[in-house]
Order: structure tokens, then sequence, then C-alpha cells
């Protein structure tokens, strides 16, 4: 299938494109985090996530019924930011922010 194709993480492209838009959403982050690095590509961490996941032990969930970039599912999880309160957590209390906080 060519569409999940375009999105494997084996991809230098899909593995760039999630780098990138990590990175570019954790300098958003307020207050500012300090020791967060910048982040990088890993192959070894790549492949003991998949590994994981395979195990279907993975928690970022993102459920859609049309393909969707990467892009697009790191954004859903970070704009989950907006239930979130720095200091005091959840607001409401039962917002979903844990995709946001990992």
């Amino acid at each position: 299938n060519k569409i999940l194709e375009d999105l494997s993480t084996t991809r230098k492209s899909v593995q760039e494109e999630i780098v990138n838009k990590h990175n570019q959403l954790r300098r958003m982050v307020s207050p500012p985090g300090g020791d967060l690095l910048k982040m990088q590509w890993n192959d070894d961490a790549h492949v003991n996530a998949q590994r994981i996941a395979n195990l279907k032990c993975g928690e970022n969930i993102f459920r859609v019924n049309y393909p969707a970039s990467w892009s697009h599912v790191i954004q859903s999880w970070y704009d989950e930011v907006n239930d979130f309160s720095f200091g005091s957590g959840p607001n409401p209390t039962d917002a979903v922010v844990e995709h946001y906080m990992r």
C-alpha cells in the first residue's frame, strides 16, 4: 500500500519529519524546558520502539479514518497543551493530556 509506505518510519524523509516536528514543538514549551536537548533520530531506539510496538504495548494513541502525516499526529498530541496547566495538571481535571506530557 503506497500510502502506508509513505508513512513508514524506515524512510529517511519520514524520520526527518518526525524529528523536525518534535524539535519545533519542544521549542514552544512554556515554561521552557531547560533540559530539553535537541532531538535526533537514533536507529537503535527505533528498533527498540518497533519491537515494543509489535507487542501492542504502545500508549501514544491516534486514530483517524484517513491517512494522516506524522506532523499531523504529533501536532494533535501536542495540542493537548490547551488542556494542561503547568504546576496543576489537566484543566478540566478529566482532560486527556497524557500524550502531551510524554
